[in-house]
């Protein structure tokens, strides 16, 4: 559930320091965006996902549901002087609980020393993608989801600092920005969800750059920090594994140090190219992570090739995505232990192979169509079919318990969504 005690004090912390002059030149604007969309995916062995923060999707659960695609945002903008201003943003998004409750997705001040440079305070996006400012705002982009890719870093915003320099150059306009900051999240661990949690903290900082000339446009960022995870299960497992150490059970001190959970660092590096001119479009991005256990969320790498033509007010479009793990074959060695241990042995060895069963490994072709018949909204339809390999979990939750070869089966599931943005 995301934060709301933090993000109330940001906003009495930019009330406090800017007050005096908001009262003497009050100006607020008023936007938003949304997505009315629906899912259906006529397999039920499983749900398919939008976010990392749903438990249930499409699939299993429900055929049809408008519950993965569908969100609403309203974001208040203050200005209060030359130099320095204020953001809120307000979002109802399906969460991990099932709920839709309004959370603040942003709570930042802005103060802009200069015309050039721009130091933001709070809560924010964490800049890692090409669309990650923008990642819930489906106006901006062809497609009705996010492609797997933006899944594999769930850090998606950070409570810190950022700072950027821009300038423009032989008409190209320059990005160069850092920033630092803290993550604070808890997951749900079960499908449907059943109050059992996991905790996510972080802290992270990025670099970013990018160059956009008008048609073309380039992004490069660079992101390290230290993660660290904790639940009961997790805890559970420490307890055994801390035994079977004890008792210097072969193969448990190897197992020890592959899967660390507690302070691992974690890096990602992520380059996007976006042609679009009046005629046609092309997007790809790649990224690649370093996650310093396999325990968790395995090293990995991802990109995605998207293009379409513009055809008046319709654009269709076709995309394909690629997504592969890596897994360390250590991890999975079986530890020995007496009798005396042998249920300690055995729930390590389980909870770690059923921890790394399932990887991300997902191919996506995708063809769509984007119709702007206003000049604030637009109407798409897309369809996608999914290869899962064997093995593998994908991008897919809450199995059917009635079917036994899901994850180790290769599986093809069709996709079909359509759907509404808005901005205002």
């Amino acid at each position: 559930m995301r934060s709301r005690r933090l993000s109330l004090l940001l906003l009495l912390t930019m009330v406090s320091v800017c007050w005096g002059d908001f009262l003497e030149n009050p100006s607020i604007k008023l936007s938003g965006f949304g997505t009315l969309a629906v899912d259906h995916n006529g397999n039920n062995e499983a749900d398919w996902v939008s976010t990392t923060e749903e438990t249930t999707g499409v699939g299993y659960s429900r055929a049809t549901s408008i519950a993965p695609d569908s969100l609403f945002a309203v974001q208040a903008d203050a200005h209060i002087n030359n130099q320095w201003s204020a953001t809120a943003q307000v979002m109802s998004r399906s969460l991990m609980d099932g709920s839709r409750i309004p959370y603040f997705e942003w709570a930042l001040l802005k103060y802009r020393p200069t015309e050039n440079s721009l130091l933001r305070l709070g809560r924010m996006a964490n800049d890692t993608f090409l669309y990650s400012d923008t990642r819930f705002v489906g106006y901006t982009r062809p497609t009705i989801h996010l492609p797997f890719t933006y899944m594999l870093n769930p850090i998606d915003q950070i409570n810190g600092a950022d700072y950027e320099y821009s300038f423009r150059y032989n008409d190209v306009f320059y990005r160069l920005g850092a920033n630092y900051g803290f993550f604070n999240q808890k997951y749900d661990i079960m499908a449907p969800p059943t109050g059992d949690v996991f905790r996510v903290h972080a802290r992270l900082g990025s670099l970013h750059f990018s160059a956009d000339d008008g048609n073309h446009s380039f992004r490069f960022s660079a992101e390290e920090g230290r993660i660290r995870l904790m639940d009961a299960y997790y805890q559970l497992y420490w307890q055994a594994l801390d035994q079977l150490l004890a008792a210097g059970a072969p193969g448990a001190q190897e197992v020890s140090s592959n899967t660390q959970v507690n302070d691992v660092e974690f890096r990602y590096v992520d380059a996007a190219y976006t042609y679009d001119s009046d005629r046609w479009l092309f997007v790809g991005e790649w990224t690649r992570n370093y996650i310093g256990t396999d325990f968790t969320i395995p090293s990995s790498q991802s990109f995605y090739l998207q293009g379409g033509i513009h055809l008046r007010e319709f654009t269709p479009y076709i995309q394909f995505e690629d997504t592969r793990q890596e897994l360390n074959p250590s991890n999975l060695t079986p530890i020995n232990a007496p009798s005396a241990l042998a249920g300690q042995a055995a729930f390590v060895n389980g909870f770690g192979q059923a921890v790394q069963a399932g990887t991300n490994n997902s191919f996506m072709y995708t063809t769509g169509l984007r119709w702007d018949f206003h000049p604030k909204m637009d109407f798409k339809i897309q369809y996608d079919y999914i290869i899962k390999p064997a093995g593998a979990q994908g991008r897919f939750t809450y199995l059917n318990p009635n079917v036994s070869d899901f994850y180790s089966s290769r599986k093809a599931i069709q996709l079909f969504a359509a759907g509404i943005d808005f901005v205002f």
